[in-house]
């Protein structure tokens, strides 16, 4: 008897094990050694403007998840560097896992760091690929795609994209160029793909994350903000004008000298 439940204990771990196996192949979870390029986090990329970014790292931040090691309270700490600025290199992946981090709450911190690696790339990618495919099945159909409105006036549009992305110097910059139509069809697929009617802030928005991340990222994050119990963003027009009115108040009472020159200005 205590020789059949070894062997029926040895199948069940080798099921279990070839289970999990299966499941970190399709769900992209590192099992490489520590060292495994995979594990590094993504580095940032200017998507929108093309320019050059700052790939050092410094005051104590890791190339690779975790960030902190034998910490007791990872989350104090990671706030503290926060708030001492995080080097541009790292700001696509620690953006990105900490939108994650809110978005699902079900997952491990190792699950939610795995989003910021190389591992994820490949699967963010294609993703964005298989939302660009169903919008344009063809490839010539993106030049139909035009930056929704969200519920700013048309001429605010068309100054956040021509005067502060398209120019440089007074001229038209051809790396500005390329950077909107990223961030076109990145607005357009948050419109017709995720069901955004209504959101201003979303565009300069859209425009930050571009900054420092490709469009799959970008895109990603967008979606996990919408899919999240907070509030990233407001999307109907109360909301808009309780965030601006709020805001308002918030800067006379905190910053009231601030608020006087913004009101001049």
């Amino acid at each position: 008897m205590n020789y059949l439940r070894k062997i029926a204990g040895g199948e069940s771990k080798k099921k279990e094990e070839s289970w999990r196996t299966k499941l970190a192949q399709a769900s992209d979870v590192l099992e490489e050694p520590e060292n495994h390029p995979l594990r590094s986090y993504v580095m940032s990329v200017d998507t929108l403007c093309g320019r050059e970014i700052d790939q050092k790292l410094y005051n104590g931040w890791r190339g690779k998840p975790p960030l902190f090691e034998n910490k007791k309270d990872p989350d104090k700490n990671f706030k503290a560097m926060c708030r001492e600025g995080i080097p541009q290199a790292l700001r696509s992946a620690i953006w990105f896992t900490s939108i994650v981090r809110i978005s699902r709450p079900y997952q491990t911190r190792e699950e939610t760091d795995a989003f910021g690696t190389l591992a994820k790339v490949k699967a963010l990618n294609h993703g964005w690929e298989y939302v660009l495919k169903s919008m344009f099945p063809d490839e010539s159909d993106k030049e139909r795609a035009t930056i929704p409105e969200f519920g700013l006036d048309p001429q605010e549009i068309e100054a956040m994209v021509v005067q502060d992305h398209m120019m440089d110097d007074g001229k038209l910059c051809a790396k500005g160029v390329k950077g909107v139509k990223a961030l076109t069809l990145v607005l357009y697929a948050a419109k017709e793909n995720l069901g955004i009617e209504y959101c201003p802030l979303l565009p300069d928005l859209t425009a930050f994350l571009l900054s420092v991340m490709p469009e799959s990222y970008a895109y990603a994050c967008i979606r996990e903000m919408t899919n999240s119990e907070g509030y990233y963003f407001p999307m109907s027009k109360i909301e808009h004008l309780c965030w601006c009115k709020t805001f308002g108040d918030l800067m006379k009472k905190m910053y009231p000298q601030t608020a006087l020159a913004m009101a001049r200005w």
